[in-house]
């Protein structure tokens, strides 16, 4: 799963938004708020029930709503807009990858929410971070 998350990543930033990323399992937690996606993957009869989830500071998030947009001035609307469709984008390269490995499932609702690093991105569960 970790792999899929990371290419996934990549795959929607690159392409998205021309962004190089590279994996940094090093990098602390942001000290600052974060606009935040959660998009749940629902598996048919699966054990796991994976989420998705896509978090950024504000300037992150300002910066990929402008190139997304291609407008220099956005509101917080634009932003969870922006955040959220990270969220579905990737969590569907997941589930498509997932697929191919035989799962059978579908996409939930995003929730879109904002929140300091601990409480956006929980204690459990896997973890990538990109710079």
């Amino acid at each position: 799963l970790r792999t899929h998350l990371i290419s996934a990543t990549e795959q929607v930033l690159g392409m998205m938004l021309g962004w190089e990323v590279t994996v940094d399992g090093a990098a602390a937690l942001p000290t600052v708020d974060l606009h935040a996606a959660a998009v749940p993957i629902h598996i048919d009869g699966g054990e796991y029930q994976p989420v998705v989830q896509v978090s950024a500071d504000e300037d992150t998030v300002g910066a990929m709503t402008q190139a997304m947009l291609g407008m220099p001035d956005i509101t917080d609307e634009d932003r969870s807009g922006t955040i959220q469709e990270m969220g579905n984008m990737i969590a569907g390269r997941v589930l498509e990858a997932l697929r191919h490995h035989g799962d059978v499932g579908k996409l939930g609702l995003p929730q879109v929410f904002q929140g300091n690093a601990a409480t956006v991105t929980g204690e459990s569960g896997l973890h990538v971070r990109f710079s």
